[in-house]
């Protein structure tokens, strides 16, 4: 078969087509609709298989990888595209009328192939568009939702049923002061109709914690029925106030702990209750364990500890605390040496010279989990800069953290947590004028740090794995001034610029080898009214600033989905 002809193309296997049109970018696969209408078929389900849609007045924006489609009403059912799209995501735009929302909204679900969607994400659900889409996708497995309400009236929730359903995401649903009358629990409902549920995400909100939707979840899915236990594998909670016995008695009744593989806990105040409960499971098979961000005064010193030592087997361990939270001991990971691939161990500090380990038990600590491919530690070699011709990298203190790294053989990916930044408080040590010079050696001293630490590992160790160094938080450097003394371009009045280092760097270093230098930038997660493909820095290490992102953020790193790990 000769494919060079435009004949030899036409006449490919259906499956080979596929698999041609998955390595094409979206430019190609645009390109390729003209070709002819078997192309155009392969290339438009590639095109909208995943789509972000922004709901406006009286028309839609569709959006993916900042590629913009307006489309009317009228338009939405007749064009071929939506009903190509597996995984959605809309964003009511808030200041539309709610009338022209609902209109629109369901024009977008009804121009949808039935049972064809496998993944919902929206903002501010109400009834008529989770009932829509009950009706319509039965094959549904990955529901998200922000901002609606838990209880709706009875007529309606009894239709909510998502038998396919698998991970459940619930972003700041709230739940009435009293609970309605004549109302049902519809996220409780959710729950006791999803027969294969494995992940249950939920983030409460501040003024909610008191009264726990969680709780009322649970425990309405149970209310008459005869349900066993839910077996998830995945548990991810966010703002949730554990100190509620109620709740936990609920939690532990109503879900079977010894299922759980991953456990996700972000600013949950007194977590240690639950911890506690835990570590008195015998049969514990965590093998993800996400702890970030606690206040201090609900974390006693032994948690974590006393956590660690109950069980063994951990993969994958994210410990992220604010101040003088107490870290577990070197130690402490001893029960999951032989498992432990990813480790990340972060403390915050307003300084820089308090890292989370020092550099001698960070020495220990590559000595114990010899297991390690994927490390994100604080480096206590670096001071933050605060004038031009400042020496913030111990070159000390960095060669005996690199002789630890390389003793680790699988190490692939390696991130440096404390990266001092350069932002507006250096300004009261640095003239204005001083600026721009400051920035040029900060990029410099990285860049040339970058170097040093692949020529070490190279050096020291002819069998490197280590192929990805990052650095964090590297995000600008802002220069501030008045518009009198501003530095900008003539005729430009702005009160500050930022100069952004460039993101990704390739260095092709003695023998060939191709590396990866990485300077992440911080994330941000696109709010309702953000066009929601916009480009975004990259995923690999980003601050843990909210729930999604710090989610995100996470499953892409250790779960390995993004195509750079």
């Amino acid at each position: 078969m000769d494919v060079q002809t435009q004949s030899g193309l036409m006449s490919l296997p259906s499956e080979l087509m596929s698999s041609i049109a998955s390595f094409l970018s979206d430019s190609d696969l645009t390109n390729l609709c003209h070709v002819s209408k078997c192309w155009n078929d392969i290339a438009t389900r590639d095109l909208w298989q995943e789509m972000g849609i922004v709901v406006t007045g009286n028309s839609i924006e569709m959006i993916r990888n900042a590629r913009k489609l307006t489309l009317d009403i009228g338009q939405m059912t007749a064009h071929p595209g939506p009903a190509q799209i597996r995984k959605l995501h809309l964003f009511p735009e808030t200041e539309a009328p709610r009338n022209n929302q609902a209109q629109v909204t369901t024009a977008v679900l009804s121009a949808l192939t039935p049972n064809k969607l496998i993944q919902f994400s929206l903002l501010a659900a109400d009834a008529d568009c989770l009932g829509l889409l009950a009706r319509k996708q039965k094959r549904l497995e990955h529901l998200s939702m922000r901002y609606c309400c838990q209880f709706w009236p009875s007529s309606f929730v009894e239709t909510l049923s998502f038998p396919s359903l698998k991970k459940l995401c619930l972003y700041k649903t709230h739940a009435p002061t009293h609970e309605l009358s004549e109302g049902r629990n519809n996220v409780g409902v959710i729950i006791q109709n999803a027969s294969n549920l494995t992940c249950l995400q939920y983030t409460c909100l501040p003024d909610q914690r008191e009264r726990s939707g969680l709780e009322n979840a649970l425990r309405h899915r149970y209310e008459g029925s005869t349900h066993s236990p839910l077996r998830l594998q995945s548990l991810m909670l966010s703002g949730q106030d554990l100190s509620i016995d109620t709740l936990l008695e609920t939690i532990t009744s109503n879900v079977e702990l010894c299922w759980i593989r991953t456990l996700y806990l972000r600013c949950c105040p007194y977590a240690h209750k639950f911890l506690a409960i835990l570590s008195r499971e015998n049969k514990l098979l965590l093998k993800t364990f996400v702890f970030a961000q606690h206040n201090a005064n609900t974390l006693p010193t032994s948690t974590l500890t006393t956590f660690l030592q109950s069980f063994s087997g951990l993969e994958h361990l994210c410990i992220d605390l604010n101040g003088d939270q107490p870290l577990p001991a070197i130690e402490d990971f001893g029960n999951h040496a032989a498992t432990l691939v990813t480790l990340i161990v972060n403390r915050r500090y307003r300084r820089y010279d308090r890292p989370a380990y020092s550099l001698s038990e960070i020495a220990h600590l590559c000595a114990l989990l010899s297991q390690l491919q994927r490390l994100a530690i604080q480096i206590p070699a670096l001071k933050c800069p605060t004038k031009p011709g400042d020496d913030f990298i111990s070159q000390a203190g960095m060669t005996e953290f690199l002789k630890a790294v390389t003793t680790l053989p699988s190490l692939n990916t390696l991130r440096i947590t404390n990266m001092p930044c350069l932002y507006r408080g250096v300004r009261s040590s640095v003239d204005v004028a001083g600026f721009p010079q400051c920035a040029d050696q900060y990029l410099e001293t990285l860049e040339s740090l970058a170097t040093q630490c692949f020529k070490y590992l190279l050096q020291t160790q002819k069998n490197s794995k280590v192929d990805q160094l990052f650095f964090s938080p590297l995000t600008c450097i802002s220069v501030w001034c008045s518009p009198r003394d501003c530095i900008h371009p003539a005729g430009c009045n702005c009160t500050s610029r930022k100069i952004y280092p460039q993101g990704y760097r390739r260095r092709v270093l003695p023998g060939g080898i191709d590396c990866a230098v990485v300077f992440a930038e911080p994330f941000r997660l696109p709010r309702h009214d953000d066009a929601p493909g916009e480009p975004e820095p990259d995923p690999h290490f980003l601050p843990i600033s909210d729930d999604e992102g710090f989610s995100r953020y996470y499953h892409e790193w250790v779960d390995g989905e993004s195509s750079s790990l």
